[in-house]
């Protein structure tokens, strides 16, 4: 019971605090008008919380969000970092694809004028064996004479075959036909001098 009174007590001085109750000469009244502001103002402190709250919450959000989105750039960044790196190793693959094959190329051409050279350091040795063998030919049909001066003959000892011969040994080698001459002379010399004897 005693408790009951102190909170009564305590309510109303509450109510008379905040103008809702009004004591005078003992009574106590209710001041309606005053209740209803009273209970207005809880109102509006409750909806003015309410929309605290509700900013704080939004304000929150829109933090995540920039959070979010904040992530979400850095993702991109590091994105965009990898491709560019990508980019730089697969230009630098390239450049060294390139100078591979300009070596390539390079060496290709050397390849090719070595050979050039050697065809035609081949094709001097073809053309000197075969001046070599031209002369060489020249050389034994000169000191062997044609087949025709080795087959034995009774016309071989005209002179008209000596002057042949001798005509032909003058045009390729004096030396030659000089020492032919000298020879056939001598044979024919020869017997006219073991006549005369």
């Amino acid at each position: 019971m005693a408790l009951r009174k102190a909170l009564s007590y305590e309510v109303l001085n509450t109510l008379k605090r905040h103008d809702v109750v009004e004591e005078t000469q003992g009574s106590r009244r209710i001041m309606v008008e005053l209740f209803r502001r009273w209970v207005l103002q809880q109102q509006s402190r409750a909806i003015a919380f309410a929309i605290s709250a509700y900013a704080f919450a939004t304000s929150a959000i829109a933090i995540a969000i920039s959070a979010n989105v904040f992530v979400i750039s850095a993702i991109a960044f590091a994105t965009s970092a990898t491709a560019f790196a990508i980019s730089a190793i697969a230009f630098a693959t390239s450049a060294i694809a390139f100078a591979i094959s300009a070596i390539a190329f390079v060496i290709s051409a050397t390849a090719f004028a070595i050979s050039a050279t050697a065809f035609v350091i081949s094709a001097t040795a073809f053309a000197i064996s075969a001046i070599a063998i031209a002369i060489l030919r020249a050389y034994l049909l000169k000191l062997r004479g044609s087949r025709a001066s080795l087959n034995p003959s009774p016309s071989k000892l005209n002179a008209s075959t000596v002057k042949i011969i001798s005509t032909a040994g003058g045009q390729i080698n004096q030396g030659w036909s000089t020492k032919i001459e000298a020879l056939l002379a001598r044979e024919s010399i020869l017997p006219q001098e073991g006549s005369g004897c």
